[in-house]
């Protein structure tokens, strides 16, 4: 993700979340919150993400596309981009940091129903009808397409966090940096490794 000057995570105008949630978030209140503190804090951050999940079924309905376009025009030129770069066999551009909100808006409503049946059918159909809404506005055209979602739990690879913990020990993380920050962001996220030690072991990867 490329990042710019002006962009911070947390100092950015409301949202969702208002500064001082994304600080508690992020680990970075520095105020002390009682039991009943923090359970008021999720409490109201759960009724305002309740609330905007109803605002964007709103946006989807009622946004013109003109403005669509224009929320995500960086992501259009982005694409656009890389395609010339790799038709003139040229450096592909960095990914705006926008599509990291994207992607982990999508990752966030994916996990929410992950492994229930309902989840994986509404998915399948929110993408058929995102596809039938597209090529209509866009194209003047009706594609009733079937859009079928699997993981594929058979083949997955499988790790326990102690099996990731003694590749890290013993440096047989993967050399493809994707699959190392992957593994190394599980033992992050679980709390078995350090911010420092996550980007020690990741510039090693990186590195070689």
């Amino acid at each position: 993700m490329t990042e710019s000057d002006e962009f911070d995570l947390v100092d950015r105008s409301t949202g969702i979340l208002t500064k001082k949630d994304r600080r508690y978030l992020l680990g970075e209140l520095d105020e002390n919150l009682t039991q009943g503190g923090e359970r008021n804090r999720r409490y109201r951050i759960r009724k305002r993400l309740r609330n905007a999940l109803w605002d964007l079924y709103i946006l989807h309905e009622t946004m013109p596309l003109g403005d669509v376009e224009t929320l995500f025009e960086e992501i259009y030129q982005w694409r656009q981009d890389v395609e010339v770069a790799v038709a003139r066999d040229e450096e592909i551009p960095p990914a705006p940091e926008f599509i990291d909100a994207w992607k982990g808006s999508v990752q966030f409503l994916v996990f929410a129903l992950v492994g229930l049946d309902i989840g994986h059918r509404e998915l399948e159909n929110a993408v058929s009808d995102a596809i039938y809404q597209h090529q209509l506005y866009f194209e003047d055209k009706l594609v009733d397409v079937e859009v079928t979602v699997e993981a594929d739990w058979e083949n997955a690879d499988e790790y326990t966090m102690d099996e990731l913990e003694d590749l890290v020990k013993s440096g047989d993380l993967p050399d493809d940096p994707v699959k190392a920050d992957m593994m190394l962001t599980a033992l992050l996220r679980k709390g078995r490794i350090t911010p420092t030690q996550y980007r020690d072991f990741f510039d090693d990867v990186a590195g070689e």
